[in-house]
This record gives C-alpha cells, sequence and structure tokens, in this order.
C-alpha cells in the first residue's frame, strides 16, 4: 500500500479487498493519493482511525463503500 501510495499520486479510483490490510496501509494512501474519487474497501483489519485519515485527505472523494467491516465504531 505504500508503494501505491508513494507512486501513484494521480489515482483517482481504488478497490481493495483483503484481510491482510490494515491502517498504516490505508493511511498512506490516503495521505499520497488526494486525488481520489472513488474508494471501495472491504477490510476487516481497518478502524476508525483509517476511516477519517480518507476524510481528511482526500477532498476530491465522490464515493466511498465500506464492507465487512468489524473494528468501526459508531
Amino acid at each position: 500500500m505504500e508503494a501505491v501510495a508513494s507512486h501513484c499520486g494521480s489515482l483517482e479510483t481504488l478497490s481493495l479487498d483483503s484481510e491482510f490490510i490494515h491502517n498504516q496501509g490505508v493511511l498512506a494512501v490516503a495521505k499520497g493519493c488526494p486525488h481520489l474519487k472513488s474508494l471501495k474497501l472491504q477490510c476487516i483489519n481497518l478502524t476508525d482511525d483509517a476511516l477519517k485519515a480518507v476524510g481528511v485527505s482526500c477532498l476530491s472523494l465522490e464515493l466511498l463503500a465500506l464492507y465487512s467491516f468489524q473494528r468501526f465504531t459508531d
């Protein structure tokens, strides 16, 4: 995920489906890919911190789809 963040700064669409993705990877993508317009996540190991980083850093986001999260709070 850090490689995507470092080398794909113009990325506009990303779909992630993996139990091996953690906050650190999503935080890196949120900070390194500020032009994201569409983000689909199915990653059971993410917490509120990852979602907050996306909200703060991805100001162009038009679509956010979240599936199968077990660690988010209300």
